[in-house]
């Protein structure tokens, strides 16, 4: 059910993970206007974090 809301995202040290980015909702984190402040699988530390662009993510792997 939540699978639709499965977004990729990058915390503030870089890491790319992915999360459940519900709009206007937040389950796991704390919502700080267009970013949130959430739990870094990767890094395993907590940080402010941005969606990623599917464009972003195109450039990412054509290099």
């Amino acid at each position: 059910m939540l699978n639709r809301f499965r977004r990729t995202v990058r915390c503030s040290k870089g890491h790319l993970f992915t999360a459940t980015w519900v709009p206007y909702a937040s389950l796991t984190s704390i919502r700080l206007g267009r970013v949130r402040y959430m739990r870094c699988p990767v890094g395993k530390h907590w940080a402010i974090c941005r969606r990623v662009d599917n464009a972003d993510l195109a450039t990412l792997t054509d290099t």
